[in-house]
């Protein structure tokens, strides 16, 4: 007997089977490995849901035992691998939005803002010239400071021989 169940880890869902077979998996050990390999989760971070219970268990705990149906939803909770939080060109990256990116996204927003405000129309037509000359004044300032974020941002030392091909 085999059966395909789905599951559900945020928004990504992938089918497993389950089944004594060849390639089906049977335990719940089993299921926890192949979860958290296919959605970059810790196993033992994992809270399985199934018709609204928590699967609890031991790892050589017999999934054919637990009246799965086929086509069940299961529902996968759980922290992302700690590796991409331990990796130092992710922190670095982190690190640099933290102290350059954010003032740049509320300039951005402000920008946006004024924009919105200046296809209104509400002004006359010397003042909108006017309004027209700061605003491509403050684009090209903005543009040429995300420029230098962005060759910062290539500078940064981000892949090291440790860093995996999904980091």
């Amino acid at each position: 007997i085999t059966m395909l169940v789905k599951v559900s880890v945020g928004s990504k869902s992938f089918p497993i089977e389950i089944g004594k077979e060849d390639g089906s998996i049977s335990t719940l050990g089993q299921f926890k490995t192949h979860v958290a390999k296919e959605a970059n989760i810790e196993s033992s971070c994992m809270k399985i849901i199934h018709r609204g219970k928590t699967i609890t268990g031991e790892d050589d705990l017999s999934l054919l035992d637990m009246n799965f149906k086929d086509n069940d939803k299961i529902l996968i909770m759980g922290k992302v691998s700690s590796s991409l939080k331990d990796d130092p060109g992710f922190s670095a990256l982190v690190a640099y939005e933290k102290a350059n990116l954010v003032g740049l996204q509320k300039q951005h927003e402000q920008i946006e803002s004024d924009l919105s405000a200046m296809e209104l129309n509400f002004l006359d037509v010397q003042k909108s010239l006017e309004m027209v000359k700061r605003m491509e004044k403050r684009l090209a300032n903005f543009t040429e400071t995300s420029m230098k974020h962005l060759e910062a941002l290539d500078g940064l030392s981000i892949i090291g021989e440790l860093t995996s091909e999904t980091q």
